[in-house]
């Protein structure tokens, strides 16, 4: 399928940032300088940097003991450190508030550059020798790595990112975001370590100390001991409202497991109580209700524990996959093979059998919800289909 029309306005920006970029010039890295302090540039949410930690774990193994004291910095948004705060293969993880990631009304359009030069300047402090933008279309980041004087810079070769990278690497449409990560920190081994062998590494997350008895706690007041019971977790909430399935048919699922012995929990983040408090009130049954009452470490923990997680495409179905507990997710807008379960096969999908999914968008105003029904009109039959034999 070839590339959408650009607008004019994306065509004015794109000259934009053209003419901005001229001020950096293009210097490569000599081959003979191996990186020693690298900063991944990742601003996005909670699913998408689970889904580059498989290639941050692959890169550490690669370099091993050959590392030779290589640092890897990770810089995210407050919202997304708490996924890599404890990751093992990174040395330390800052924060910069990404304009267009904090899922909130945007403020004064001159902001988001106002900050760039202020986080460029704390960054030059730094002295980063190597960034990689690690989103595709992430223009604002590779400027960033560009004004923070980083030398060497990877990002995607697509027409907003590349005049401000010194190494741009050839996009890649149809691959899993896992393999497209994968793509981007392989350029930082030396040639002959670039073998292009397919990532197979899966999501890492590893939860604060304590988390566990948290999670078990919690658990246990809600009405579950988990060496015991076996329970499922339904997370009906996600990102952007055009994923949500109708709470009343994930009353109806949680009625078949119920029925099948085992105990439902429901979760959600700040915000989405009254989703899950809507299907609490649908099911004539005990059901446990976690909703806002879980940091990211302790729904971890408590989705280690659950025989099944399900819910429509999003952060925590990953999240769930990172600790080892099969996933079903429902997916419309967003392409499964591009950011479905990882590894494929950890987990089932039902997809939309509307004829215009996966479009790609998400970004669809409430008044307009109701003529984007894809995820909604998933068949009831289906879901419960697919969790039988998941419980079986």
């Amino acid at each position: 399928m070839p590339p959408p029309e650009r607008t004019t306005k994306e065509k004015l920006r794109h000259l934009l940032l053209k003419a901005f970029a001229q001020k950096y010039g293009l210097r490569k890295r000599r081959p003979d300088s191996p990186p020693r302090k690298v900063l991944l540039i990742r601003p996005d949410h909670v699913g998408d940097l689970l889904l580059a930690t498989p290639s941050i774990r692959r890169l550490r193994r690669e370099l091993g003991g050959d590392s030779n004291g290589v640092r890897l910095v990770g810089i995210v948004g407050p919202w997304g450190k708490a996924v890599w705060r404890n990751n093992e293969f990174l040395d330390d993880v800052i924060t910069c508030r990404f304009p267009g990631f904090e899922r909130t009304p945007k403020r004064n359009p001159i902001a988001p550059y106002v900050l760039l030069f202020r986080c460029a300047s704390s960054l030059r402090k730094r002295d980063f020798d190597t960034a990689v933008v690690m989103r595709f279309d992430h223009w604002w980041g590779a400027w960033l790595a560009a004004e923070s004087g980083i030398p060497h810079r990877i990002g995607f070769d697509v027409p907003d990112v590349a005049p401000f990278l010194t190494d741009p690497v050839p996009y890649t449409p149809g691959l899993h975001e896992a393999e497209q990560n994968w793509r981007l920190l392989q350029e930082l081994l030396p040639a002959d370590r670039k073998d292009g062998s397919r990532l197979a590494d899966r999501l890492h997350f590893s939860p604060e100390p304590g988390s566990a008895a948290r999670a078990e706690k919690l658990l246990q007041e809600s009405g579950i001991e988990p060496s015991r019971d076996r329970f499922i977790v339904i997370h009906p909430g996600s990102g952007a409202q055009v994923k949500r399935w109708e709470p009343r048919k994930w009353a109806a699922v949680a009625r078949v497991a119920y029925q099948r012995g085992y105990k439902v929990v429901l979760t959600g983040g700040p915000g989405e109580e009254s989703l899950t408090a809507e299907i609490a009130a649908d099911c004539d049954f005990p059901v446990a209700d976690l909703a806002g009452r879980t940091s990211l470490d302790v729904l971890a923990e408590v989705l280690k524990r659950a025989s099944l997680v399900m819910g429509p495409d999003s952060g925590i179905l990953h999240l769930a996959s990172s600790q080892g507990t099969p996933t079903l997710g429902l997916y419309g807008p967003a392409d499964p093979k591009l950011f479905g379960p990882w590894p494929p096969g950890s987990g089932k999908v039902v997809m939309s059998h509307w004829d215009c999914a996966p479009c790609g968008r998400l970004d669809f105003p409430e008044s307009e919800l109701e003529n984007h029904r894809c995820v909604r009109d998933i068949p009831l039959e289906e879901v419960i289909a697919e969790m039988k034999t998941l419980l079986e």
